[in-house]
């Protein structure tokens, strides 16, 4: 991604390297496979006619969110949580270098929650660029590599998890203390009342 931000790309290009999860989305009236399908529009020449590929796609894409059974449902009739699972399941049926996603968790379960975080981490293992809007921050420390915090609109912090504790981050810039404990299943966070 390098250069990403430097070149002219084509909408049709940018999106093909990067997908976008949005925090809040409108709910169209279309089953969850084909809201999912969606994530191959920039592959798609007009008039948009998808290939066996991009249903093969679409259909791993789901099985990977766990959420083959939901195929023929209209998105109208799942809960906010099921949403959330249709809609990274379109993210990853793009099938871009990088994902940015804003507050991708909401909706979840902490359940859910914590198998979006396997998610995160078998998709950053295999390369793919994660960029996420969390106001969780025990989670950001758990999931991610680099931390930015943002505190009156602007980054005034970024470093690693690590780093963010030994300087106090979240106490400094939220008013909140932070701390880990090392464990079998590694650094475990909490919130320090």
């Amino acid at each position: 991604m390098g250069n990403l931000f430097q070149e002219n790309l084509s909408r049709a290009e940018l999106a093909r390297s990067i997908a976008y999860l949005p925090q809040g989305k409108n709910v169209p009236d279309i089953s969850a496979d084909r809201m999912v399908l969606h994530g191959r529009f920039p592959y798609l020449n007009y008039p948009r006619r998808y290939r066996e590929s991009d249903f093969q796609i679409a259909r791993e894409a789901m099985r990977q969110m766990g959420i083959e059974e939901l195929a023929g449902m209209q998105m109208s009739r799942l809960s906010g949580g099921m949403r959330q699972k249709v809609y990274l399941a379109m993210a990853l049926a793009q099938e871009a270098p990088a994902i940015v996603m804003d507050e991708p968790t909401t909706y979840l379960d902490i359940g859910q929650q914590m198998k979006f975080a396997g998610i995160v981490r078998r998709l950053s293992g295999e390369g793919k660029t994660i960029v996420l809007v969390l106001h969780d921050i025990l989670l950001a420390l758990k999931i991610s590599h680099r931390i930015a915090a943002v505190a009156e609109g602007r980054i005034s912090w970024s470093g690693t998890p690590e780093e963010m504790l030994e300087e106090n981050v979240a106490e400094r810039l939220y008013g909140v203390a932070v701390g880990a404990v090392r464990t079998d299943g590694g650094e475990q966070y909490y919130y320090k009342l």
